[in-house]
């Protein structure tokens, strides 16, 4: 019964959007993410096409350096509108593939990629949405919140994509003083158009491995160290499909 539910929830999605009562706006966007300084920090690609497919470009490591995009610094989180999800590193060939992302799951993202909730569903105890902005042409809702350790976070999200944010501030409160600006992530270049289909690549040649693995293979090519409980949570998302779990 469960599974019949789930066969037509995502036929009544995917027949709206081929029949034009919702499409779903490709885009490609680049962003920045700064210190309180305006030193470089990182670089994050994102990318969406008009049949919902996602992918997310960004660096392992934060630091003070630009990197080539064909680095092994790079990794990229790709979902597909089937639920297929994976971790791929280019550079290196490398592929982790993730849980199937359930049915409504995928069906009730791509309906909110065309009819966004009221506010894009953020506000809450601690989150409000303060007001509205324009961000490289793009019409955004300000959305701020409040952190119990004195952390104020922003974001400028822009409902027509689906309510991605293009634009946040992290500040905190020093003990009697003013907020101080930690983290600046800002828009860099957006084009509303399909991205590159090599974004989207899951990657048929590439060695399956464990995310712990890819990291291990990241490390010696970058003469990096990182922490053993990045790859562990990798893994224990990764383990979940062996065991039936679901992302």
């Amino acid at each position: 019964m469960r599974k019949w539910l789930l066969a037509i929830i995502w036929s009544a999605v995917t027949a709206g959007l081929l029949a034009g009562q919702g499409k779903i706006q490709p885009f490609y966007a680049e962003q920045t993410l700064t210190d309180y300084t305006s030193n470089l920090h990182g670089r994050k690609f994102l990318a969406r096409r008009s049949d919902g497919a996602r992918a997310t470009v960004q660096s392992i490591l934060l630091g003070n350096v630009e990197y080539p995009p064909e680095s092994p610094i790079y990794s990229r989180e790709l979902i597909l509108p089937n639920g297929a999800a994976f971790r791929l590193i280019d550079a290196l060939k490398a592929k982790s593939t993730w849980p199937r992302i359930p049915e409504a799951e995928i069906a009730g993202v791509l309906q909110a990629f065309v009819d966004p909730p009221a506010g894009c569903g953020l506000a809450g105890n601690e989150t409000k949405i303060i007001g509205r902005d324009l961000v490289e042409g793009l019409e955004t809702l300000v959305v701020q919140t409040n952190g119990s350790d004195g952390r104020k976070t922003m974001q400028w999200v822009v409902p027509a994509l689906g309510c991605i944010a293009v634009r946040s501030t992290v500040q905190l409160a020093p003990p009697n003083g003013p907020l101080v600006l930690v983290f600046e992530t800002k828009l860099a270049r957006i084009s509303l158009s399909e991205p590159d289909g090599k974004l989207f690549y899951i990657g048929a040649d590439y060695a399956e491995m464990k995310p712990s693995r890819a990291l291990d293979l990241q490390q010696s090519a970058l003469q990096i160290t990182i922490a053993d409980r990045v790859g562990a949570s990798l893994d224990r998302k990764y383990d979940a499909k062996a065991a039936g779990g679901i992302r």
